[in-house]
């Protein structure tokens, strides 16, 4: 009780004399002393675990990509055309003549002009995008998680030149390429774990099939996603035959 520790009409420096003195208050000190220290110390060590973990170097990473994708103008080439395309039709329309008159691309020419209208959406999912094509080659490389495998990774993936990517603006190339890409590698994991003997959850399969659809939306994903799927089915085929 607060009320315990004033001594009636006391002020300033009395008062202080008096809370110095007053056991309930000194308990009262120790106790938020440690209970504050014990918080720092809390945080310290989970940014300790967060160094030490790992997929850090992605972390790095990705605070790198989104300081660029915050800064890169995104006001020329297709970019300009997609962000505007529903403001005078709306989705399907427009998806039902770009597939009759132009592109199979359906799925990814969905997502982009949504994302071409609210560009800030791209600059945050992109960030994500080129994460998680780190992340899949690190899974897809290594048998167990290397901190200094993904270093590499990290520097091998700052060190492309990104100047390809603003030939038909930032959101219409990444959309079609990249994406597809990183879609594709994360679905070429669900392969890994099969060989593997490695349990896949119930939403793992709900991700693989997402990821393996929008990817095969590119032409070039698709016919690298035919290949890598062909030589998986004969892989099962002879092991299964070899075990009979």
């Amino acid at each position: 009780n607060s009320g315990l520790c004033r001594q009636e009409g006391g002020t300033g420096w009395n008062s202080f004399l008096y809370l110095s003195s007053c056991d309930y208050c000194q308990k009262r000190f120790k106790m938020d002393y440690i209970s504050r220290r014990y918080k720092v110390e809390l945080l310290i060590k989970k940014i300790s675990n967060i160094y030490r973990w790992d997929y850090f170097p992605f972390i790095i990473y990705a605070g790198i990509l989104l300081l660029g994708r915050l800064l890169i103008p995104l006001d020329f080439g297709d970019d300009i055309y997609f962000s505007n395309v529903l403001n005078d039709q709306n989705i399907i329309a427009y998806l039902i003549s770009r597939y009759n008159n132009w592109t199979s691309r359906i799925f990814i020419e969905a997502v982009l002009v949504v994302v071409a209208k609210y560009s800030i959406i791209w600059r945050i999912l992109d960030v994500g995008i080129m994460i998680l094509i780190s992340v899949s080659i690190s899974k897809l490389t290594t048998e167990q998680p290397s901190r200094k495998i993904n270093w590499i990774i990290m520097y091998l993936s700052a060190t492309l030149s990104y100047t390809i990517y603003n030939s038909a603006g930032w959101m219409a190339t990444t959309l079609n390429y990249s994406w597809p890409l990183a879609f594709g590698l994360f679905s070429m994991i669900s392969i890994k774990k099969i060989i593997l003997n490695q349990k896949i959850r119930g939403f793992e399969y709900a991700l693989y099939i997402f990821a393996f659809i929008f990817a095969a939306n590119a032409e070039q994903m698709c016919a690298i996603l035919l290949g890598v799927y062909f030589v998986f089915t004969l892989y099962i085929y002879h092991s299964k035959k070899i075990m009979n």
